[in-house]
């Protein structure tokens, strides 16, 4: 190029509508145009005869791994930097066969990315609103339990059936997975559900609270006695529903009084001496086995009969990993929304841990990883890392099954290396595949010692 050239660069550099960005085959910065400079705020005098990389992130620079490649790049997809989104064109620019340096072409697309975000978060809205008013009543009641496998499908059939009487329903199953969430369908698919909802949680209050909670007490009863009384849980969810959780932490003499209320369909505030009528659907719900516990005479075998006119198990997370996808997919778009930040996306390699976790701790855990990951996740996509799962050991039996044993020796770099196979080495695809720049796969490649 003639010396008499150069000012028509340095022009045409800086009236193209695009980032350029040069650098000589050190990585050091040999072009910065005007667009640059106002789409990341460093100044030519800053930048030029620098490392690209003290500006940038290793992963974030296409442009140096164009550079240690020689593979072009065209209308990629990257993020350089948390609030920018850019399509970029890199090249490697060869003389004589000599490897001179790379340039790069950033289109800023940031601003379609941000409307094309506030349009998902304003449908989702719209979603949970449709939902909101379909669910207000009976025929809508359990549209918001998410999951269509078999297992799941057969417990919300069931409970839509009982839902329809008043019989009382034991709800069974581990903890976490969803037993208040069916409750309350059930109350809002029943006769009663423009009645209350009252939840009371029998392990969570001690015994000695625990008959004045549920029936009650009339002012001056004992003293420390709210003056004005208690009306007491079995009172307040009159011409409703009231569920009891946990009812296999109540102690056996509150079992009898329990029982006794069942039996005559009346109770007794404490200090009381008028019977008052029970006017309340009962609905139980416990992670323990009751028969396991009546065998060791830790539970009463009458009331067990009485709570238990219809048993209602609910499937742990497990046992229904299909429907894992769809409610990761609903708590994403519900936390982002929450939180007003742009949906993510789940990567492929993020759901097949998902997929293949154990879920102890069912919904309630899934539920904690993903707001986890929406909250702490710095892309736009949520990766592996970003769910933070503990190690198998961490939480006694294991989590994965044999078939992923390989992982637990290093599950980052056997999931590059699955990727890239799916792809076929096109390292394009694999990238794809996993949901990450073609950047950070050349990088994590490197970390590993594998030939590019």
């Amino acid at each position: 190029m003639s010396q008499d050239s150069v000012p028509y660069l340095r022009a045409l550099l800086d009236i193209v509508p695009v980032a350029v960005t040069g650098v000589d085959v050190r990585g050091l910065v040999t072009h910065w145009n005007a667009v640059a400079t106002e789409l990341y705020g460093i100044p030519e005098n800053e930048i030029l005869g620098r490392p690209l990389r003290d500006f940038f992130r290793q992963d974030d620079l296409i442009v140096l791994t164009v550079l240690e490649t020689g593979q072009p790049v065209y209308r990629s997809y990257h993020r350089p930097r948390g609030d920018r989104h850019v399509l970029i064109n890199a090249r490697p620019i060869f003389q004589n066969g000599e490897l001179l340096g790379a340039v790069a072409s950033e289109q800023d697309i940031t601003q379609l990315i941000n409307l094309y975000n506030d349009l998902t978060t304003a449908n989702f809205n719209l979603e949970r609103l449709e939902k909101a008013v379909k669910s207000h009543g009976p025929s809508g009641a359990f549209d918001h339990i998410q999951g269509e496998s078999p297992a799941i499908k057969e417990a919300i059939r069931m409970a839509q059936k009982v839902a329809l009487t008043d019989a009382t329903v034991l709800i069974t199953g581990e903890s976490g997975v969803g037993k208040e969430l069916f409750a309350r369908a059930i109350h809002a698919a029943s006769p009663y559900h423009q009645g209350p909802f009252v939840a009371l949680n029998c392990g969570a209050i001690p015994a000695a609270l625990f008959e004045s909670e549920l029936f009650g007490y009339e002012r001056g009863a004992f003293t420390g006695a709210e003056p004005k009384g208690n009306p007491g849980k079995l009172t307040l969810a009159k011409r409703g529903t009231l569920f009891l959780d946990e009812i296999g932490d109540l102690a056996l003499d509150l079992q009898v009084k329990l029982l006794r209320v069942l039996q005559e369909q009346s109770y007794y505030r404490l200090g009381g001496t008028a019977p008052l009528r029970l006017e309340a659907r009962i609905l139980a719900a416990t992670n323990r086995s009751l028969e396991e516990m009546m065998k060791r005479g830790s539970f009463r075998r009458d009331l067990y009969f009485r709570l238990n006119v219809i048993s209602l198990r609910i499937p742990p997370l497990r046992q229904r990993p299909e429907d894992i996808p769809a409610i990761t997919e609903f708590l994403m778009q519900q936390f982002a929304f929450q939180y007003g930040k742009p949906a993510p996306r789940l990567s492929p390699a993020a759901l097949n841990v998902l997929m293949e976790y154990d879920w102890p701790g069912n919904l309630r855990e899934l539920r904690n990883v993903v707001e986890r990951a929406v909250i702490l996740s710095e892309g736009d996509t949520i990766l592996p890392a970003d769910l933070a799962l503990p190690p198998p050991d961490e939480t006694g039996p294991p989590h994965f099954s044999p078939a992923s044993a390989p992982d637990r020796e290093d599950p980052e770099k056997q999931r590059l290396l699955q990727a890239l196979s799916q792809a076929k080495g096109n390292k394009s695809q694999a990238a794809r595949i996993l949901g990450i720049t073609r950047a950070t796969l050349y990088s994590r490649l490197q970390r590993y010692g594998h030939s590019l």
